[in-house]
């Protein structure tokens, strides 16, 4: 409810201020409330911030003949007062999805989301490639480790030239894995009379209704204050 509530009131307000307090929501409740250590919580958000980042920068900035409203100009590169007022927007906005979304996954366990994908109905192929890329993702990692430790341990990055080739071969060795590994996946159900659905037993869980509660009253206040600003 909080994640999603979040989310929803990330898309439809478009004040910067209230983007800045939804992402300030989302750390408090990641740090705070799940208690997720900071590193970690820094590496996942990591990736996200620097791609909205780019995707904000190439929004901001124009290339060819500055407009007359440019605001400032760099050889063919120039931006406009409207540019940077729809880079910021995006900014706020994708920031705060991004931390609603980082949230769900940091405080969530896949089993209970592929479970709750199954109780509202998403499509069953949908639900059963999401949870076998799950699973692959931490083969590939441990592979990939592995490897990387090898090479590191035969100085397969001693200089750049032997680095290219050991990051090429890390590559090789990381997708021949998945291919094999995808193989006996598929023939291992196969022989134990796959059907078609992988359940996974969803756990016992106790639900907190003052969490609930409060959880339903600040997405409920944010959502009345985005709509008035609006």
């Amino acid at each position: 409810m909080l994640s999603l509530g979040l989310l929803v009131v990330a898309m439809v307000t478009r004040a910067p201020w209230l983007h800045a307090a939804l992402v300030v929501v989302c750390l408090v409740a990641i740090l705070v409330g799940a208690r997720v250590e900071p590193r970690l919580a820094s590496r996942v958000l990591t990736l996200p911030v620097t791609f909205i980042v780019l995707g904000a920068l190439a929004a901001a900035v124009s290339i060819g003949n500055p407009a007359s409203d440019a605001v400032w100009s760099f050889g063919p590169f120039w931006s406009a007062p409207a540019s940077i007022e729809r880079s910021v927007e995006t900014v706020g906005r994708s920031l705060a999805a991004a931390s609603a979304l980082m949230m769900l996954a940091l405080t969530t366990p896949m089993t209970d989301l592929l479970t709750a994908a199954r109780r509202a109905k998403v499509p069953a192929t949908m639900v059963e490639i999401a949870g076998l890329v799950y699973r692959m993702l931490f083969v590939l990692l441990d592979v990939a480790g592995n490897v990387r430790a090898t090479q590191e341990a035969r100085l397969g990055y001693t200089s750049a030239r032997i680095a290219r080739a050991s990051v090429a071969s890390l590559l090789s060795a990381t997708l021949r894995t998945a291919w094999v590994r995808a193989q006996r996946l598929g023939e291992g159900l196969e022989g134990r009379g796959f059907d078609g659905a992988l359940v996974v037993t969803p756990r016992a869980q106790n639900v907190s209704v003052p969490f609930v509660g409060l959880s339903a009253c600040v997405v409920l206040a944010l959502g009345v204050v985005a709509v008035m600003t609006r």
